[in-house]
Formats: C-alpha cells, structure tokens, sequence
C-alpha cells in the first residue's frame, strides 16, 4: 500500500523543510457574514456582499441562503477586483466563486460550487468585492443571508 502526501506535508518533511504560507496550515479562519432584504430585484442587478483582502481564499464552506423560495430567479456568487479608494467599481465576474442557481427551497444554504476559485489566494492588488447577481426573473422579496469564510496568508 502506498501512502501520499499533500503539497504542503511533503514541504515539512522535505530537507529543509518548505515554509508554508499560514491560510495552508495553522491559519485561522475568519467569517464575512452579512443579510441583506430582498425586494424584486430585476435580473441582472448586483448586490454587493463584502471585500476580502489581497491574500485572502475564500473557503468551500462559504455559504448563501434565502429565507424564501426564488422561483426561476438565480443567484451567482462573483467578484470584483477592488479599487484603490477602497471604493466599488471593478468588473464583475458573475460566477467566479458560485455558480448561478436556482434557490428552490426556503432557507436551504447552497455552498459556493466553483471548487477551482475555492481556496485560490486573491492576487488583486487592493482585494476583491464580493458580489450576488440576480439572473433570469426578478427575485422574490425575503431575506438575503451570506456566511462566507476565509482565511489570510
């Protein structure tokens, strides 16, 4: 039988051994968590949930949940390269952390589905802003509830 090892344990038994960056191992773990009143929000309308630091990656668990069914309405998690005056204003990739989907059951958190952005550190020179956007319909009016978790390097 064979036994494997990740990147980051054949560093530390590696001579010498490979510093490892902290968000890989003992890093600690930090929440961005937000809610937000949905109203009928047309298709294509964005809603901006918070901003990660540069070094930041953004974990699987990260989670989205609305307090009501959405119909045919769906929501992307995405991201926008922040600006330096800290303010919005970066072009958006709609789908980069989840997937547009479709909310069918009331208050059922879908974890964020783009395995290959998840836990890639964020390169952007002042971070990113992360971003809900609304495709297909309208959304249904409730409430917006985003846990997102991440760690930096």
């Amino acid at each position: 039988m064979a036994n494997s090892n990740t990147t980051q344990v054949a560093g530390i038994l590696s001579v010498p051994p490979t510093p490892q960056k902290v968000g890989d191992i003992g890093g600690r773990v930090r929440t961005l968590q937000g809610n937000f009143a949905l109203t009928a929000l047309p298709a294509g309308d964005t809603i901006c949930i918070g901003k990660l630091p540069k070094g930041a990656r953004l974990l699987p668990q990260s989670c989205i949940m609305v307090t009501t069914t959405q119909g045919t309405a769906t929501l992307a998690v995405g991201s926008a390269p922040s600006q330096a005056n800290g303010q919005l204003g970066g072009t958006i990739t709609a789908t980069k952390y989840g997937s547009a989907r479709a909310y069918t059951t009331a208050a059922d958190p879908l974890f964020l589905d783009q395995v290959a952005n998840l836990g890639v550190e964020i390169t952007a020179a002042y971070g990113e802003d992360i971003y809900i956007t609304i495709g297909i319909a309208p959304a249904t009016p409730g409430t917006l509830k985003t846990f997102l978790q991440y760690v930096v390097d």
